[in-house]
């Protein structure tokens, strides 16, 4: 759950839960002068504190110890860290214009903090990754009902990763080029004044 970059209005937050992350996130967005809010939290289906591991070798972090000590492609003899660290629901920024979901498993209990979101018009990009997905306690099932419980699909935008892991846009339900598999690559659905 490196960052979480959400477009609201004309502004934007990223949601960064490691403070070395937060701050190399903070200096890039001073190097290119945008207006960019920084959360140093970690972005799930409640507002609280959770633990949330990473790994010192790498930028490999996520709310399940196993996704980064076992599931992570490199392998380290450093294991994962934890921390707890704030929590935050992408419900209570507002209704983004855009917003990217990168969270190494952790995407149902995003999507369940995204609820007002999902019912919305923003436009969605969402990693899917099915192994942490499992990691976390959940599966890719499961992420597929409640997307589709909010009259959206996912429209792959590449093909899985020998990890099982893809990207893709969270279409509304009566979008006619909502359909496909992760083996077929899509352009993203056209915004409104593309329509």
């Amino acid at each position: 759950m490196p960052w979480l970059p959400l477009s609201v209005g004309h502004g934007l937050w990223c949601s960064s839960p490691r403070d070395d992350s937060a701050a190399i996130l903070r200096e890039h967005v001073g190097l290119n002068g945008f207006d960019v809010e920084v959360v140093e939290a970690a972005v799930l289906d409640s507002e609280g504190e959770t633990s949330f591991f990473v790994n010192e070798a790498t930028m490999s972090a996520s709310i399940s110890r196993r996704a980064v000590d076992e599931l992570t492609p490199q392998k380290f003899a450093q294991t994962a860290r934890e921390l707890v660290v704030p929590t935050v629901t992408l419900d209570s920024y507002g209704i983004p214009d855009l917003v990217k979901i990168d969270v190494e498993g952790a995407e149902l209990k995003v999507l369940r903090g995204a609820e007002k979101m999902l019912r919305s018009d923003a436009r969605v990009l969402l990693e899917i990754h099915p192994l942490n997905l499992a990691a976390v306690g959940s599966s890719e099932d499961e992420l597929l009902a409640l997307i589709a419980e909010h009259h959206r699909q996912p429209e792959p935008i590449d093909a899985r990763n020998p990890e099982g892991i893809y990207h893709a846009w969270l279409v509304k339900g009566d979008d006619e080029r909502a359909a496909g598999t992760p083996d077929e690559v899509q352009s993203p659905p056209p915004t409104a004044a593309e329509s």
